[in-house]
């Protein structure tokens, strides 16, 4: 399989043997109170297939990170950490059940 892509996924906790493995072909490292899956995909669809395993599985996504990968090295390229979402952890503003922010009203005319 062609990988031009390599992913760091992290998520909130230790993961489990058992559930590390639900991420065949990705190694888990534990930091702290986090763990880092990292591992190579070959397109945006796989990427999204991972991150959906994430959120089946009910764990806490803390952040993901995309770089291209040299193809001819197998290294990750010039661009490094090119993209990067992380969970917010609280939204200032928002009601405790609704995580959503608040859209502030326009006064009437």
């Amino acid at each position: 399989m062609r990988t031009n892509l390599t992913v760091v996924i992290r998520v909130r906790g230790h993961l489990s043997r058992r559930l590390a493995a639900a991420f065949d072909g990705m190694t888990s490292v534990r930091l702290g109170r986090a763990t880092e899956l990292t591992g190579g995909v070959t397109d945006q669809a796989q990427l999204y297939g991972l991150i959906t395993r994430v959120r089946d599985l009910g764990l806490a996504l803390e952040s993901v990170t995309v770089a291209e990968t040299d193809e001819a090295s197998g290294r990750s390229g010039s661009r490094g950490r090119a993209r990067m979402a992380t969970a917010p952890r609280s939204v200032k503003g928002a009601d405790h059940d609704d995580h959503r922010p608040r859209v502030p009203r326009l006064p009437a005319d």
